[in-house]
């Protein structure tokens, strides 16, 4: 779940694959990729890390040399010694392609406690100066930053299909203490963008201090 391209079998057997973003292809080695074979846009990501994400918006404008740089180093950073983060310990590092979805994507992060969403972050204007909101499972405002600040007056429309979003998650999380289901509502159709059990490391920083408390609450961790 943790590995970005074998989380796709995952999805397929517990949502069906029609919520999966189209796979271009995947390699086990940089130099494998043939940049001219691939379509004018495109996105490449490692499969074991976080933030290694190379966009192709249009190949006349595209620098093969500067992504292939990112993606080189990206292959060799390790997300489990950075962060502890167990379950990318042995996940083998390779790149894959996606569709490029569009631009100015609103991502929405569902928190799930024990299978149940009790948060949605959501993430907009990620390409020019990232923003998140935080709502409510029935959309009201949560007065909460994480990291970043918060913008109230900034309104985000209730995607149409909440309720099938809210499905999605608690169907994905089913029997998990804790996990971030990620989604995409673009042209009236949800895709998963990806699933993690540790946002951010567990590193982040809550604004007011009481809703990390408040966050802490909903984790029922077992006794063992």
């Amino acid at each position: 779940m943790s590995d970005k391209y074998e989380v796709r079998k995952y999805l397929t057997g517990k949502i069906g694959d029609k919520y999966l973003v189209p796979l271009i292809g995947v390699w086990d080695r940089l130099e494998d990729i043939d940049f001219y074979k691939l379509p004018n846009q495109f996105v490449l990501k490692c499969t074991h890390d976080c933030g290694s994400v190379v966009i192709c918006r249009d190949k006349t404008d595209f620098n093969i040399k500067t992504a292939k740089e990112k993606l080189f180093f990206g292959l060799k950073r390790s997300q489990y010694l950075k962060y502890r983060e167990w379950a990318y310990k042995d996940i083998k590092p390779r790149i894959i392609a996606e569709k490029f979805m569009g631009e100015n994507i609103i991502d929405y992060k569902f928190y799930t406690f024990n299978g149940k969403v009790k948060v949605i972050i959501v993430i907009f204007d990620r390409f020019i100066s990232q923003k998140k909101n935080i709502y409510t499972t029935d959309w009201q405002y949560i007065p909460c930053s994480m990291d970043v600040p918060t913008f109230p007056d900034h309104i985000i429309e209730k995607p149409a299909k909440l309720n099938e979003m809210i499905e999605i998650a608690e169907n994905l999380s089913k029997g998990i203490n804790f996990l971030r289901v990620d989604l995409y509502y673009i042209d009236n159709k949800i895709y998963n963008g990806e699933l993690t059990f540790y946002p951010q490391g567990g590193c982040v920083k809550f604004s007011p201090i009481e809703y990390d408390e408040i966050f802490g609450s909903w984790l029922n961790l077992p006794i063992k």
